[in-house]
């Protein structure tokens, strides 16, 4: 970690708005809150230390200016100023004590004694107690310790400029701001910058270790429960879209009266030669230096190949983005017994994730093409956002070296919900395939018995394709079996599903396939219609079958289903064949399975 050997704050404005009214009696009465308004203002702070409480290095310059560092002895330490009143914050005539909206602005510099070198960063604090765990003397590099939880005489709201990375915490490299709410790791960060015009679409980064002048605004709606963070250097005026926006209630979680704070750590480095033992320890530090430089060298590599990969365009998604780290806790890294498959696409392992203690599953995909990863993630970032009641949640990606990793809230390609609802996950994996593939590769993007014939030829997925897959899982569900069983006795030919329901069809006991768990409890006209259903879309003629649409229609009762001919239906998993079967050979076939 990079330390800072000199820095200095700027704070010029703060403004703070909260309604409020007391009566005799000290008794809170109903209020307007347009009416009133609780603020206090500084242009500088030469007349303002009455009402600031400074920590450790913070000091006050003649001129005005507060500076949280000055020429210090070279020990870690965390300065800090607070605000030395407390501040209303909710009020309790509304039922639950909503908090109530409140902003605030102010003005910064830093100012490395040394370009390049830099330091932990500010923090603007909202915490129920003046002083923060960890102030006196403490080594943390964040405002939280192990007491910090989510009771309201605990929780501690940060808004960080950071101007360094954390490999542990952190997801973006360099200059960066975040929210905190009680945890080192931020619950939205983007890097330093502003947005230049209304839309959100042109960006402008900033650095906060230029030493020129920038300006926050921190502020708090308590109808939309929206918190946003803006930046622009001072002569810029406020931008139109914020640089952070999280909605969240803070309501639950803060106290009635809490304090305001700016908070630094910083570090130096002190450095003492005593000539007398020179020509002695030159050669031990010769050597000393040499083998230091090796171990650097070889903690860099393995930092390198442990961290997650991140590129400039990726920034975009820092949301949606999950650290290595997160997630190899999450499935307790990668062990065998939170294997939960082997997909056509990798991996896939079950997790809890830490904070909010959600089931997932993680899918590690194996793509080491250079072409296409960008386009990918964009895609699979887009599908991501996608809302329908009949669409698994995908969470978010994180991409490390030569693999992405995808974070559902399931595992399954369909799944059923508490109210029987059903869900489609991995929906949109297939171009996986399609993006800077090797055309050399034998991969095909799908499981067996799913796949329609001409896919495994071609290679290409067509919506002709996905209705054979449909039909596949049409008989599935319906028989309680998978369309090809490979885990037969050795000897014998894996069953293929579909023969076995068109033989079972011919022979006019279609019914005697249904999954025996339903023990006959069904429609049967129902189940009739979903079992021949799914013979027709399982017809080798990617012609011959019908639309999605149709498909829906027929289940619905909207159209009758067709009297296809039985030796058009015929499906073997070797080769395509017409064949007229005799009803008592079928009969038997179907009897003795």
């Amino acid at each position: 970690m990079l330390l800072i050997n000199k820095l200095a704050v700027v704070v010029l404005v703060m403004l703070y708005t909260a309604p409020s009214s007391l009566e005799d009696g000290n008794q809170e009465k109903p209020i307007d809150r347009s009416d009133y308004t609780e603020s206090f203002v500084y242009n500088g702070f030469k007349d303002a230390s009455s009402n600031m409480s400074l920590g450790n290095a913070a000091d006050i310059t003649s001129t005005g200016l507060l500076r949280l560092t000055n020429d210090f002895d070279g020990t870690y330490q965390m300065s800090f100023v607070y605000y030395s009143h407390p501040i209303r914050f909710k009020n309790n005539n509304t039922g639950g004590g909503s908090v109530f909206s409140f902003s605030t602005s102010f003005i910064f510099s830093i100012v490395p004694e040394s370009p390049g070198l830099r330091g932990l960063g500010i923090a603007f604090i909202i915490a129920p107690q003046a002083e923060l765990p960890g102030e006196k003397g403490s080594d943390l590099p964040s405002l939280f310790d192990q007491r910090t939880d989510t009771q309201p005489t605990n929780f501690v709201l940060a808004i960080e400029l950071d101007t360094t990375h954390n490999r542990e915490y952190d997801i973006i490299q360099g200059d960066h701001v975040g929210i905190d709410f009680n945890d080192l790791t931020s619950v939205i960060s983007k890097p330093s910058g502003y947005y230049t015009d209304n839309n959100g679409s042109s960006f402008r980064n900033l650095s906060l270790i230029s030493g020129d002048r920038i300006r926050v605004w921190i502020e708090y709606d308590e109808v939309s429960k929206n918190l946003t963070v803006t930046l622009a250097p001072l002569n810029v005026p406020k931008p139109a879209t914020p640089l952070l926006s999280y909605n969240h209630d803070l309501s639950d979680f803060l106290l009635d009266s809490i304090f305001l704070s700016l908070q630094l750590k910083h570090k130096r480095a002190a450095a003492k030669f005593l000539g007398v033992e020179l020509q002695i320890i030159i050669p031990v530090l010769a050597l000393t230096f040499i083998i230091g430089i090796l171990f650097l060298l070889a903690i860099i590599r393995n930092c390198k190949l442990a961290d997650d990969v991140v590129e400039d365009w990726e920034l975009n998604y820092a949301r949606l983005r999950f650290s290595f780290k997160h997630l190899y806790i999450a499935t307790n890294g990668f062990k065998e017994k939170n294997l939960l498959g082997n997909g056509g696409f990798g991996k896939v392992y079950k997790g809890v994730l830490p904070a909010s203690k959600v089931n997932v599953a993680v899918k590690r995909i194996s793509h080491n093409s250079k072409q296409g990863v960008r386009e990918f993630i964009s895609e699979i970032i887009s599908i991501g956002h996608l809302r329908h009641r009949n669409l698994a949640h995908l969470l978010g990606y994180c991409r490390r070296h030569g693999e992405l990793l995808l974070v559902d809230i399931k595992a399954s390609n369909v799944l059923l919900d508490g109210e029987m609802n059903a869900r489609l996950g991995d929906f949109g994996l297939a171009r996986l395939y399609d993006r800077g593939a090797n055309p050399k590769t034998t991969n095909m993007a799908g499981t067996l018995g799913y796949m329609a014939p001409e896919l495994i030829r071609t290679g290409k997925a067509t919506t002709s394709s996905d209705v054979f897959a449909f039909g596949a899982l049409l008989l599935e569900v319906a028989c309680g079996r998978r369309p090809i069983e490979l885990n037969v006795p050795e000897g014998e030919e894996s069953e293929i599903l579909v023969d076995w329901v068109l033989n079972c069809w011919r022979s006019g006991a279609i019914l005697q396939t249904s999954d025996p768990i339903l023990r006959n409890e069904y429609v049967k006209e129902e189940m009739e219609l979903v079992l021949k259903l799914g013979l027709v879309c399982s017809q080798n003629d990617a012609n011959a079958r019908p639309s999605m649409r149709q498909a829906m229609q027929y289940l619905d009762g909207e159209l009758a289903l067709p009297q296809t001919e039985l030796w058009a239906l015929y499906y073997t998993n070797s080769t395509v064949r017409l064949v007229l079967v005799s009803t008592e050979v079928a009969k038997e076939v179907c009897l003795r399975r």
